[in-house]
């Protein structure tokens, strides 16, 4: 039989792609980028204002107490009962408003086949979510270098700040037992360093980079799995978050550890976010950043007829600055 010639349906002015008008079937799914899971929201002290544009947070020292004899007069300054206890403050102040905008044209809206509005909103709410992530951990790291408020505290109380704990050797490698034996003990020193300075050992937490957590969990003979003689496993290698607590601290991955120089942005206020970071973990008390918020994240959508458009914002007012230095501690390679 011989061949025929087929009306091409799909083909344009009966010439070209045979499959050219065919329709290109939508997935009822968009692919767009992953959002980056946010970790800090719950693990600083967060203040809200009604008004003002900045909020202080007191610092109180400690007290001493001296045993009386009798016939002394507690009022008498040489006898040394009277207390002069060290005050001091921090202020952290508002930043200009975070904003992520978009314009949206009202003919994309009429010939896009999926809806874009909710998607989108959503991502600009993620933007600022993750500004916020990324400058309270660079804050973690300044404040584990800074000098404390308090100077001239009773011989008991140590106020240094956390500073720098080195793991020395090989550093950040999990290639062997030995090195992730040396990670371990770095973290038990900065364990020591909190509870040396009276920090609360019931909300600690250590930060680390997916690269460091993931080679923690898959490192031969990984100490951070190994079995307590008391709780049974810390985690399981076959599970994706296993790692979860080590020499007390809560374990999380974040993909926003600070790294290399940081520039300051222009966020119209004196808190300080940048800096020059190393690679490093962080063991830190929700009690060394503050936050002071005047409105949490909003989203409007305002029509813009001159453009014959809509502009969606998603904003937040915050600010974020240091409140202990010997409440964080960098462990480094």
């Amino acid at each position: 039989m011989a061949n025929s010639t087929p009306n091409l349906l799909g083909q344009q002015n009966l010439t070209g792609d045979a499959e050219a008008l065919f329709l290109k079937m939508y997935a009822n799914r968009v692919l767009s980028t992953f959002e980056t899971q946010t970790m800090m929201e719950s693990k600083v002290d967060v203040q809200t204002i009604g008004s003002g544009k900045s909020f202080t947070f007191p610092v109180v020292g400690r007290a001493e107490a001296t045993y009386h004899q009798r016939g002394q007069d507690i009022l008498d300054p040489a006898n040394g009962f009277l207390n002069q206890v060290e005050n001091s403050e921090k202020i952290i102040y508002l930043d200009r408003p975070l904003v992520s905008a978009r314009l949206t044209d009202d003919w994309d809206g009429m010939v896009n086949h999926w809806e874009s509005a909710e998607r989108l909103a959503s991502e600009q709410g993620s933007a600022i979510a993750r500004k916020r992530d990324q400058q309270l951990l660079q804050l973690v790291y300044l404040a584990s270098q800074a000098t404390p408020a308090l100077q001239n505290q009773p011989s008991d109380t140590n106020v240094a700040a956390g500073g720098t704990v080195n793991i020395g050797g090989s550093g950040f490698d999990f290639s062997t037992k030995a090195n992730v034996e040396a990670v371990v003990t770095a973290i038990g020193t900065a364990a020591a360093r909190l509870a040396e300075r009276n920090i609360p050992m019931n909300e600690i937490y250590i930060a680390m980079s997916p690269a460091h957590y993931y080679g923690a969990l898959t490192a031969p003979e990984s100490p951070f799995i190994r079995a307590e003689v008391a709780k049974g496993s810390n985690g399981d290698i076959t599970s994706g978050s296993a790692i979860s607590r080590i020499a007390g601290f809560n374990i999380f991955s974040t993909n926003h550890m600070p790294v290399g120089t940081i520039a300051e942005e222009n966020h119209g206020s004196d808190n300080v976010y940048g800096g020059t970071f190393p690679t490093s973990m962080l063991a830190f008390h929700r009690s060394c950043v503050g936050s002071v918020r005047r409105q949490g994240m909003r989203v409007t959508r305002t029509r813009e007829e001159q453009y014959l458009g809509d502009l969606i914002t998603a904003s937040i007012v915050e600010g974020h600055g240091l409140l202990r230095a010997e409440a964080a501690v960098s462990i480094e390679a």
